[in-house]
């Protein structure tokens, strides 16, 4: 049971030896290229292509960090690392310590993305109120024009 998250954490994001398997190929408006080449500056993630494998590990994350932190705090884990300590195999628990530094990563990443979604959020919501201002000056100027257009044709009956 102890072993499941890694193991699926493994399963999802790590293939086999250094090369990918499959290519995916995927086009954006030249707007979404522009924000993900913000981001790999941001990241210094060296490659819009790794940004995006970054941010397709990152939905997946969540799912896998959940079953993580279960098992971390289970019973069954506690009685694992007392074992592993007690034969003196330390090194066995690195994995564990190195997946709570690709979370530290991981909860650093989209600390980043949530501070642009809000940073977006926040321009969205200052043009919808200006669009509402202007389109109520809209609908006073036709509602005072079909008057004057009205008036217009009373007078010349």
């Amino acid at each position: 049971m102890v072993m499941n998250a890694v193991q699926l954490e493994n399963k999802v994001f790590y293939s086999p030896g250094t090369t990918k398997d499959k290519v995916l190929s995927v086009r954006v408006e030249d707007s979404l290229y522009n924000l993900l080449e913000e981001l790999t500056e941001d990241w210094n993630s060296g490659s819009v292509s790794k940004t995006v494998r970054t941010l397709l590990f990152h939905y997946f994350l969540p799912m896998v960090y959940e079953e993580q932190w279960k098992q971390l705090h289970s019973e069954g884990f506690k009685k694992y690392v007392q074992q592993v300590l007690n034969e003196g195999n330390e090194i066995e628990l690195q994995k564990y310590k190195n997946m709570l530094e690709r979370f530290s990563e991981y909860y650093s990443d989209m600390k980043t993305i949530a501070e642009k979604m809000q940073s977006s959020e926040k321009f969205f919501t200052e043009q919808v109120d200006m669009l509402e201002k202007v389109a109520e000056k809209l609908e006073e100027v036709s509602i005072l024009w079909k008057g004057e257009l009205f008036e217009g044709k009373k007078k010349q009956k």
